[in-house]
């Protein structure tokens, strides 16, 4: 079909989404909140003092430390932030399964903004950036609320911990792979 051949949207078509918008744009405060979404952006190198401010853990744990500053070196590190406050931070990389696959690294919402979407908005901002099919994550059993944010957006277990202690193991498959016989069909 050429595009000349496509029918043109009635004005009525414009005019109907016109409404809508100026229905969106009259709603207060709490009828806002159902429309909440939370993008993520780079971290730069001057906003790791601010983790330190949100996150008292990075402050204090030199490994984690060290870890968040290399994600910021190296692009890993996001954050969500709302009027110049840090909201949450994550790491993501390509390290799981010997760069294979996606992992979420760390994920860390401050408690006022726990439960509100925050932490799941990072985790799609995660998967839509994603160049692999998979993402796994690892979290501590006695992480429940970490648990609940995984569940919550899809992700399975994949592997049980053996021993009291040991991590949980997280995947979800952000897309399935063509198969070896569909690439072959392919010309």
């Amino acid at each position: 079909m050429k595009a000349e051949e496509f029918p043109k949207p009635a004005e009525a078509d414009f005019d109907e989404f016109d409404e809508e918008l100026d229905e969106f744009d009259e709603l207060d405060e709490s009828e806002m909140q159902e429309f909440k979404c939370y993008m993520t952006e780079p971290a730069e190198a001057d906003d790791l003092e601010h983790i330190q401010d949100v996150d008292s853990e990075a402050r204090d744990n030199p490994a984690k430390l060290q870890l968040i500053e290399t994600a910021i070196r190296e692009g890993h590190c996001k954050l969500v932030t709302h009027k110049a406050q840090i909201m949450a931070y994550g790491i993501f990389d390509y390290s799981a399964q010997g760069g294979k696959h996606g992992c979420v690294k760390l994920i860390y919402v401050i408690p006022e903004q726990r439960r509100d979407g925050v932490g799941s908005d990072m985790l799609m901002g995660f998967e839509a950036t994603c160049e692999t099919s998979k993402i796994y994550a690892s979290v501590p059993q006695d992480n429940l609320a970490a648990q609940e944010l995984f569940k919550s957006v899809d992700y399975r277990v994949a592997k049980e911990p053996k021993s009291p202690g040991a991590d949980i193991l997280f995947v979800k498959n952000i897309w399935e792979p063509p198969s070896p016989r569909a690439r072959d069909t392919v010309q």
